[in-house]
């Protein structure tokens, strides 16, 4: 009985962990230092059938190194494309953190707030833009605790928010 219990509560952690509601026990305590890898796969976060279509790092000008990495996956079985955002700074650390994507909603799908490890996933199906084919938007974000913003790298600087199209 004890170890079903026990089962049970590791489930219980992993399910509620992998939906960047709380952290894992080692690191609810403390905060994690800026190094620690994350956990969290984007594969395992968008599901079975999606692959990376593009990647990109969240950036800040004067600051070589990103903060997170943005995934752009795609699954041709359901011509949806999925967007998260996964930190690679601050991991652990409570941060404002966006994924966004846009390709057949009339509005950008977005997941933003002040996350742990990683935002969305995000998803929405292949929009038809005439001359340039089937395409979606998307976008990412990540202010540091210092109140420092960072963007994905090819962060469109009128609209920021960039387009991908299938090739």
């Amino acid at each position: 009985m004890k170890r079903k219990f026990g089962l049970l509560a590791v489930f219980v952690s992993l399910t509620l962990a992998m939906a960047g509601l709380v952290a894992p026990a080692a690191q609810a305590a403390t905060a994690a230092p800026a190094a620690t890898v994350n956990p969290f796969d984007p594969h395992a976060l968008c599901g079975l059938g999606y692959g990376v279509a593009k990647q990109e790092g969240v950036v800040r000008f004067g600051d070589p190194v990103p903060v997170a990495k943005f995934y752009l996956m795609y699954n041709p079985f359901v011509d949806t494309f999925c967007g998260v955002t996964v930190k690679t700074r601050y991991v652990g650390i409570s941060t404002d953190t966006m994924a966004a994507v846009r390709g057949a909603s009339p509005n950008m799908v977005i997941n933003t707030g002040p996350r742990l490890y990683f935002a969305g996933p995000v998803f929405d199906r292949t929009g038809d833009y005439g001359s340039l084919g089937r395409c979606v938007q998307y976008g990412a974000s990540l202010t540091d605790p210092q109140g420092n913003a960072y963007y994905h790298e090819t962060a469109n600087p009128a609209i920021g928010w960039s387009l991908y199209c299938r090739p």
